[in-house]
């Protein structure tokens, strides 16, 4: 984010920062109430954005520094496909808001265009744009939110200019296919998904819809059931994604046990929006036994 950009947030609301002094608690630190804090070094997307010292908790209602950096970790390698010009300001505004008296939100138009032009770079590598980033929850254009910097340009097709390495490392990043997820990354999925459930898979077919994948419903675990009925649970049959350009290359035919989690469409397809290998890792192992425990409203 340019200096500039700032300069003019403070003039809008007349420099009022938070805080006294801006001291910085520790990483795992808990803030509750709006606190001006260093924007820590470890939070790499937002460095060298125009200014030093953010609002937490953020505008994403993260309240802990460890919460800002796994999730702004992800859109890292999103912003290295210059998708939007501005999509970096648009992720540090929201992951790093500049320090002020109040919130200040990007506008419903530059939110717009910048998932105008980077949708389809994320669905590319079976990332969806996440509910927490919904264009409506921010205001429409005022003197009080931040708009695009670089104009209207469509900046889709740069994809093109992504080198194979780059969409292997998107293909890493941007997939809901994980054997080595964090334990905060397996709960908020968790908490998004209509349904959830460790299951064996007997087959894997390609078809009009992109990879289908089978599974043996005498061999599952039902973690949250959301609207499945039992001819759903009968017959266990999983799309990684609407598109044939999508699938999960960590799911086999094997006697290893997969937790799945995803969501039903209008026309009765189970749609995986989620999938881990069944692992011993303690991150794992964590995040499964919270399932029953966790209060999603927190998350």
């Amino acid at each position: 984010m340019d200096s500039h950009v700032v300069m003019i947030l403070l003039g809008l609301l007349n420099a009022l920062h938070l805080g006294s002094g801006g001291s910085m608690q520790a990483m795992e630190g808990r803030y509750s109430k709006p606190t001006c804090v260093n924007i820590p070094r470890q939070l790499s997307l937002c460095q060298d954005i125009g200014y030093s010292k953010m609002r937490m908790p953020n505008l994403l209602d993260h309240e802990t520094f460890r919460e800002v950096q796994t999730q702004s970790l992800t859109w890292m390698p999103l912003v290295g496909t210059s998708c939007h010009e501005d999509v970096k300001l648009f992720l540090c505004s929201l992951f790093t808001p500049v320090c002020l008296d109040r919130p200040i939100y990007p506008c419903r138009s530059f939110c717009e265009e910048v998932k105008r032009s980077c949708e389809p770079v994320m669905a590319q590598y079976c990332f969806p744009w996440p509910d927490m980033l919904r264009c409506d929850n921010y205001p429409e254009d005022n003197n009080l939110c931040i708009t695009a910097q670089m104009g209207n340009t469509n900046y889709t097709n740069n994809t093109a200019a992504v080198s194979n390495t780059g969409k292997e490392r998107l293909m890493d990043v941007y997939t809901q296919c994980r054997t080595d997820a964090p334990a905060s990354l397996i709960l908020e999925y968790f908490c998004n998904a209509e349904f959830v459930i460790r299951v064996k898979i007997d087959k894997v077919r390609d078809s009009s819809d992109g990879k289908k994948y089978i599974a043996n419903p005498k061999k599952r675990k039902i973690y949250k059931k959301g609207s499945l009925k039992k001819r759903d649970l009968n017959k266990l049959t999983f799309f990684a994604t609407e598109g044939s350009f999508c699938n999960c290359n960590i799911i086999t035919k094997s006697t290893d046990f997969y937790l799945v989690m995803g969501k039903k469409t209008k026309s009765n397809k189970l749609i995986m929006t989620f999938a881990h290998t069944w692992v011993t890792t303690k991150e794992f192992r964590y995040a499964t036994r919270r399932f029953k425990k966790t209060d999603c409203n927190k998350l």
